[in-house]
């Protein structure tokens, strides 16, 4: 019988009525003890014949509607507690507007930057518990870091702690820095490739390709004042190969994006052609061949430049660099952020700051006088 589950085939519908008959005996006779596990006696020492549910201590889970914003900006938060009833709640944030709260969904605004803690107690007649959700927010200055060209070729610290990193999904990997880059000695590595040698067939980590799809990383760029910068191009380096054997599998990509309102909203930086590296563009470094990807030499990597242009509504705009992973994902190494331009000044600086220079003209290799009112 090669349709029996028991053979040995791969045509397995159906158990014979011999099976059926064994297979009814171990779970209703005494031989094994298995028809214990539903007499009445049994029922009742487990609660199964109970009127009602009995109530169960809630486990804390929160939500944000957005984990990076800016000092004043509001953010709503959600109570998504689960294994009980919560019949009361106390929210705490760190430096918050208001700084407690008992309602499901407060919402929240910070009066300083820096990485906020939350704390969410909720419980019910059964109990009650406390979590704590350290560093949850990033709340950014309300102010331009820069209002001039700026590179982030990532050979300091420095660089690394400026920027943002967002991960939407569940948190397969995030970028960090690695020891090698485009004709330089540090990138950002987004890991997403996974060793599954020795992986048990059918668990969690086995699926691990099969979830890795649709998988969101992103690094946002600190604020930068574009309003008297002239000529500006956003660009970096990138190196990435897939595992994707033909071109209709590789669906993975990178977005560019900009916000003038810290994050709140997020616009292309140009027509969707133009802010979007997918397909063979992205691929500069080929087919991985399912090894963990590093780039081998400048040949790996590929450039994106694009040009922007800047308004008076650019005071505080970021730059956002958007990864989305398909099934078939390898590493992603990210290098060499720049924001690039020439720094002017405002029509009036002159006159509001008393700005002297001299001598103007100047000769080259004789000393240049400035003088401003700060």
């Amino acid at each position: 019988n090669v349709q029996n589950y028991m053979e040995y085939s791969y045509c397995s519908h159906m158990f014979t009525l011999g099976q059926a008959a064994v297979m009814r005996h171990a779970l209703q006779s005494n031989d094994g003890q298995r028809a214990n596990l539903i007499t009445a006696e049994t029922q009742e020492h487990t609660g199964m014949n109970l009127t009602s549910a009995p109530v169960c201590v809630p486990i804390v889970d929160i939500k944000a509607t957005t984990r990076y914003t800016c000092v004043g900006e509001n953010v709503t938060f959600t109570d998504q507690s689960f294994n009980g009833p919560v019949t009361f709640r106390e929210w705490s944030f760190e430096d918050g507007n208001p700084a407690t709260s008992t309602a499901a969904n407060p919402t929240v605004s910070f009066n300083s930057w820096g990485m906020k803690t939350v704390t969410l107690k909720v419980g019910n007649a059964a109990g009650e518990v406390t979590e704590t959700f350290s560093h949850y927010i990033d709340v950014q200055p309300d102010w331009a870091a820069y209002s001039g060209p700026k590179s982030y070729d990532m050979e300091s610290p420095t660089e690394y702690q400026e920027l943002r990193f967002l991960n939407d999904g569940d948190h397969f990997s995030d970028f960090s820095p690695h020891p090698v880059g485009y004709n330089s000695t540090r990138s950002l590595k987004l890991t997403t490739y996974k060793d599954l040698t020795g992986v048990l067939p059918g668990t969690q980590e086995s699926r691990y390709y099969e979830n890795l799809g649709g998988q969101v990383n992103a690094i946002i760029t600190p604020a930068f004042d574009l309003r008297y910068m002239s000529g500006i191009t956003f660009s970096f380096d990138y190196s990435y190969a897939t595992n994707a054997v033909v071109s209709d599998l590789m669906t993975e990509k990178i977005k560019i994006y900009y916000s003038r309102n810290c994050g709140e909203t997020w616009s292309l930086i140009g027509v969707p052609n133009a802010s979007e590296i997918s397909g063979a563009a992205l691929s500069s470094a080929g087919f991985a061949g399912n090894i963990d990807f590093t780039p081998a030499s400048d040949s790996d990597w590929s450039n994106y430049s694009r040009p922007f242009n800047a308004g008076p509504l650019d005071s505080r705009t970021r730059f956002k660099i958007e990864f989305t992973a398909s099934d078939y994902s390898n590493n992603l190494f990210i290098d060499n952020i720049r924001v690039a331009g020439t720094l002017g000044l405002a029509d009036d600086f002159a006159t509001e700051h008393s700005l002297f220079i001299a001598p103007n003209p100047v000769v080259a290799g004789s000393d240049l006088n400035i003088e401003y009112m700060a």
